[in-house]
């Protein structure tokens, strides 16, 4: 059972994670071999697979983090969502005008990270700059709906106000835009803004996410988007088993004020932006 007191392997790695994330698959054994005494490399890397596969455990390259997603799950749980705050992330040590980029093998094992740290920023970017969502198409809402659903409501939870842009005009793109605003969070629709079909793009004051798919898994939404009137059982299955394929994706953290502030004006044109927003 996670955190008893009989401290299974489970229980050690989430400790350890919560202590330091960042934590390589040698460093692990080492601090759980240290806690219980002699353990079989093999369980440690399987109990860490179990704890990805379930959203606790994030992997990033070959280092391991709890996953932000799970940690709002539990503090939901406690009603104690404001005890937490600022991680230990590697994006903060970035200085104006510095980037790093990640590399996955698939559009899940990226957004499960992807959740991470937009979870994290939605926590830490000051309540009068606006959080902007430029994506091509919303697969999240349908393939990952139980995260997606947790950061729509994230924003009224943390009093934060977002702005989403979809480059479609499908079917299931104009249901977004009506069945997921809020009173914290506008959607709109351009096909005017002529940025890259491939590249979702996220704004949190400074700090610019650009996730890039290949041309593959990019022609493979498009379809989907275009061939897919309404939400089902069936064509939900076909979605979660896509974005699971294997393909190059590519990640960039960026942060870089004077970009991100050409952006923010670009993007939030066709807004109402309340006053105490600072574009």
């Amino acid at each position: 059972m996670l955190l008893s007191h009989k401290h299974n392997i489970d229980d050690i790695i989430i400790e350890k994670l919560a202590q330091k994330p960042y934590i390589t698959g040698p460093q692990l054994v080492a601090l759980v071999a240290s806690a219980r005494g002699r353990v079989a490399k093999q369980s440690v890397y399987t109990a860490l697979d179990t704890l990805i596969a379930d959203e606790i455990v994030t992997k990033l390259g070959s280092e391991y983090l709890l996953s932000k997603v799970w940690i709002n799950r539990i503090y939901g749980l406690l009603g104690a969502y404001n005890v937490q705050k600022i991680p230990n992330e590697s994006i903060f040590d970035l200085s104006d005008g510095e980037s790093i980029s990640y590399h996955f093998p698939s559009l899940l094992s990226c957004d499960t990270y992807w959740e991470h740290i937009v979870n994290t920023l939605i926590e830490t970017t000051p309540s009068d700059k606006p959080l902007i969502f430029w994506n091509p198409h919303e697969w999240f809402r349908i393939a990952r709906y139980v995260v997606e659903r947790d950061i729509f409501d994230s924003f009224v939870r943390n009093e934060k106000y977002a702005f989403f842009i979809t480059r479609g005009t499908s079917p299931l793109d104009r249901d977004f835009k009506v069945s997921w605003r809020n009173s914290h969070c506008a959607i709109n629709t351009d096909d005017e803004l002529k940025l890259a079909n491939n590249c979702y793009m996220n704004l949190f004051d400074d700090f610019i996410i650009e996730v890039f798919l290949d041309q593959e898994m990019t022609n493979k939404i498009e379809q989907y988007f275009q061939t897919t009137t309404t939400v089902t059982l069936e064509n939900t299955h076909i979605l979660e088993k896509l974005i699971t394929d294997k393909h190059s994706i590519r990640m960039k953290i960026s942060k870089n004020a004077k970009r991100a502030a050409k952006l923010r004006k670009r993007l939030l044109r066709d807004f109402y932006v309340p006053e105490h927003l600072q574009q």
